[in-house]
């Protein structure tokens, strides 16, 4: 009788407040779009994966000492004549705080729908509402904050990945334009092509000188007739010609155009190579900078919290019961173990 007066008459009342919420993405598109959270699976992740974090973020330390200065939940808490069991002092240890903390804000996660219920219990209703409205207002802030920071990064690492591309870019730029003016090409196959015609010009040239002598030499007996022995000096000297402009392109005392323009080439492939990656870069840092955007994380109310006007019984009822039953057990046993001492000790 007296346990049953102190519990339901001493000890004091519990107010449980309620809230619960989900966890959506926004998308920049102008077109609607409709979610379902339980077949569309990637936002449902997201969802559940955030909701996670939240949870953890609610029970932290950092949180409760947030909540304990702004709310005043040492205060609100402490230790009240004539219950001298319930609640806490301001001397109790950090750790047990904490711990008590935890033991009043109770959360529960859907792993399914990734909806996330807080119940916060108080020793009266104004206290315990607040508590959750304040909770929810936290786990707002919490998780776009800890979005931001995912993006900010992101976007830092893209934009240096960026800055480092454009800087290998830049140094192959440099790289071809020095090229280019030390060996006045713009082109090294164009001149190539270019020394090329030049030469089977000669050749073609040189065939032909070829041909009209054999015929005077067949018109001539004297093979030092003047038109012989000029078209002789003509055709020595086109030889001469080819033999110079072949040596100007491959030959290391020359030009060199064959190597150059491959050297060119390379260089130029290299570029391409760079401006792709530059490019590539580019694209992915504003690819980046749209999914923060779209990505941004805002809270759905499911149940919001209200000021209860009755005290929550369930932990006094359970409370009472167990002792109860406690008692019972202790009580038997103690039964069972003297009473088989007892019928011992009459043998």
């Amino acid at each position: 009788i007296l346990y049953f007066f102190y519990v339901y008459k001493i000890f004091r009342p519990r107010f449980l407040v309620s809230s619960a919420f989900v966890i959506k993405t926004t998308s920049s598109n102008s077109s609607p779009q409709i979610n379902f959270p339980l077949i569309s699976g990637n936002n449902n992740d997201i969802s559940v994966s955030d909701a996670r974090y939240i949870k953890t973020f609610l029970h932290s330390p950092q949180l409760f000492k947030e909540v304990d200065k702004k709310m005043n939940f040492t205060e609100k808490y402490k230790k009240r004549f004539p219950d001298f069991f319930s609640g806490i002092d301001k001397k109790t240890p950090f750790e047990k705080k904490l711990k008590f903390y935890r033991k009043n804000i109770k959360l529960k996660l859907d792993e399914v729908s990734g909806e996330l219920f807080i119940d916060t219990y108080g020793f009266d209703p104004e206290t315990s509402f607040a508590i959750n409205k304040y909770l929810l207002k936290s786990s707002e802030k919490f998780i776009n904050e800890f979005n931001k920071k995912i993006a900010i990064k992101q976007f830092n690492f893209f934009s240096k990945e960026v800055e480092n591309a454009y800087r290998k870019l830049w140094i192959v730029q440099k790289k071809l334009e020095k090229f280019q003016t030390k060996n006045l090409l713009l082109d090294g196959f164009e001149e190539l092509r270019a020394s090329n015609s030049i030469i089977n010009g000669l050749e073609s040239e040189l065939i032909r000188l070829k041909i009209e002598l054999a015929t005077i030499q067949r018109e001539f007996v004297d093979n030092e007739a003047p038109e012989i022995t000029s078209l002789n000096n003509q055709i020595s000297e086109i030889k001469k010609q080819v033999k110079i402009e072949k040596e100007l392109l491959y030959n290391n005392s020359g030009k060199e155009l064959n190597a150059k323009a491959i050297e060119l080439k390379n260089i130029k492939s290299e570029l391409n190579f760079k401006n792709d990656l530059y490019n590539s870069a580019l694209s992915v840092q504003e690819k980046a900078r749209i999914d923060s955007i779209n990505q941004k994380r805002f809270i759905t109310n499911l149940l919001d919290p209200f000021i209860p006007e009755e005290q929550d019984f369930s932990i006094k009822n359970r409370l009472f019961i167990s002792t109860i039953i406690l008692i019972f057990v202790i009580y038997f046993l103690y039964k069972f173990i003297f009473g088989s001492i007892k019928s011992d000790s009459f043998k």
